[in-house]
């Protein structure tokens, strides 16, 4: 009988990058056990739930840190957002009304720009920053979680980016949108494109935050059983992303079919469990030989980390601007940039994208080509 659970019983809790070792948080933890589970009747790989974790990811989203990529000045903020917009604008081109409501709106990155082509919009957003952004920027910004009281109109479209994942009910979380829509609205979920890993056992995917980890199969069941009409669903062409487009009404122009059956979701965890030992007979000739190890992409590594019991001795690299030098909540391991990695290489560096792995391996071969590599893909490969 296949066990559809996969236990991480310590684990960094990453919710923002501290700027000190000694930055702690009063009450919210440094680290939880994190625990892979299945919700099968939408074939959606999912985090376990408890009371701790869901009490302290509400305490997360109150504070001034967790407003995700889309805000000025971040380093990917014009690669993400200008390819989402795209798909907004688009998807735009044929609605008749302009009332647009974004939950989650963080910087107000998006919302700026739909209303500078003429949109009424609105944001929900329980964030400090996100109402802080939308007083400096004009635009009206609820401070509350969705559903909200205070919206008093039907909204043309919803939409949200980075949010679904965070839902302790996905399903619960789009009827309520569904009911807040005007009879023609549109929906539209950008969620983290999680098919690849799913298909490959990847355990990177486990990150605290993100209870739920879609693939195109369980999000085209997530959004068909909450009553929506799923009309495409497509990947980014930036990063590594899945648009859904959806309809409240009943008659739409197009029909899109399911892309799936729930296998991979069910087969996640054999595949998982099978990817976790093969990265631990990577790392421990390398531990017991005391050669230096790196990891690229930080949150991506953390659970094979975790996987290994092993927190600390490593370095790890990311190229994300403000990161440099910080601190992820439960390691005190500060993160370096590639020109730490070119004036200090290690012996063996591990990258852990599937989306940017190759690209990443070229330049740092570029620079140190002495350094060795394994790709997230390799510890993957069957």
């Amino acid at each position: 009988m296949t066990t559809h659970q996969i236990d991480l019983p310590e684990m960094p809790f990453y919710w923002r990058i501290r700027k000190s070792s000694a930055d702690q948080h009063r009450s919210i933890p440094g680290r939880l056990s994190y625990s892979f589970g299945l919700r099968p009747d939408i074939d959606l790989v999912i985090e376990k739930r408890n009371d701790r974790l869901l009490s302290s990811l509400r305490e997360v989203y109150r504070e001034e840190s967790n407003i995700g990529f889309l805000q000025d000045g971040h380093t990917l903020s014009k690669g993400y957002g200008d390819d989402f917009l795209d798909f907004i604008q688009r998807s735009l081109a044929g609605v008749r009304g302009k009332r647009v409501v974004e939950i989650g709106c963080g910087g107000c990155y998006l919302l700026e720009r739909l209303s500078g082509a003429g949109y009424d919009v609105t944001g929900v957003d329980p964030s400090p920053i996100a109402i802080a952004k939308g007083r400096e920027k004009g635009i009206r910004v609820i401070p509350d979680f969705f559903p909200s009281s205070h919206i008093d109109f039907k909204a043309d479209l919803i939409f949200h980016v980075d949010v679904l994942e965070h839902v302790d009910d996905p399903v619960a979380f789009l009827k309520n949108q569904r009911d807040a829509l005007s009879d023609e609205g549109l929906a539209i979920i950008n969620v983290p494109d999680c098919t690849q890993s799913i298909a490959l056992g990847d355990i990177s995917i486990a990150s605290h935050q993100h209870l739920n980890s879609f693939d195109q199969h369980s999000l085209y069941k997530a959004v068909t059983t909450s009553g929506l009409d799923v009309l495409t669903i497509d990947k980014s062409k930036f990063g590594g992303s899945l648009y859904c487009l959806a309809t409240r009404s009943k008659s739409p122009t197009t029909s899109f079919h399911d892309p799936g059956d729930g296998s991979n979701a069910r087969t996640f965890f054999s595949k998982a469990l099978a990817a976790s030992a093969k990265f631990q007979a990577l790392m421990r000739p390398l531990l017991a030989a005391k050669r230096s190890v790196g990891f690229y992409m930080p949150l991506r590594a953390v659970p094979y980390l975790a996987s290994l019991g092993r927190l600390d001795g490593v370095r790890l690299f990311d190229d994300i601007g403000h990161w440099h030098k910080g601190f992820i909540d439960g390691l005190d391991i500060p993160i370096e940039n590639f020109d730490d990695l070119v004036h200090r290489p290690v012996d063996h560096l591990f990258i852990m994208s599937l989306t940017f792995g190759k690209a990443v391996k070229s330049k740092v071969h570029a620079k140190c080509p002495g350094i060795g590599i394994t790709l997230l893909e390799e510890i993957l490969s069957s």
